[in-house]
């Protein structure tokens, strides 16, 4: 049996460990990455530490950095694919490391597939060139953004 309070078994420090070139935006605390699920739009946020097991572990620094940045990281995908939704969501069943996702819902997504549906219906709207360049789109702009408050 695997421990998943292992950094040697964690999801989420593997795809920390794979993703360096794809970072779009990175703090003192947090990482965000494009989803591995490659939907223009859609991005995992995780804590640098691998200790935080769940929401309810995060220092206090970490939670304020998590609502900003989830904030300014929904505002810039919503922007960089004119979605009308963006949803944030985080369940670490099975990845005790604190990340959570962050999906953009555009105009052009069916009504089956809005709110909690999308999540399972992601591999249809997978476009791995356009997913790029979204992220390529975001890494700008909250590099603007949250490099103008110094965060």
């Amino acid at each position: 049996m695997t421990d998943p309070t292992s950094t040697a078994t964690c999801a989420i420090c593997d795809v920390a460990a794979r993703v360096d070139a794809d970072v779009v935006h990175r703090t003192s605390l947090f990482t965000v990455a494009p989803a591995t699920v490659k939907v223009p739009g859609w991005f995992l946020l995780w804590t640098n530490r691998h200790d935080a097991a769940g929401l309810w572990d995060v220092s206090d620094a970490e939670a304020e950095e998590f609502g900003r940045l989830v904030r300014d990281l929904s505002r810039a995908a919503r922007a960089c694919t004119d979605a009308e939704r963006t949803y944030v969501i985080t369940f670490g069943e099975h990845a005790l490391h604190f990340h959570a996702m962050v999906l953009a819902r555009t105009r052009d997504m069916p009504p089956a597939s809005r709110g909690p549906a999308l999540l399972s219906r992601g591999p249809d709207f997978a476009d791995e060139e356009r997913a790029a360049a979204v992220a390529a789109q975001v890494r700008e702009l909250l590099g603007r953004t949250r490099g103008q408050r110094g965060s």
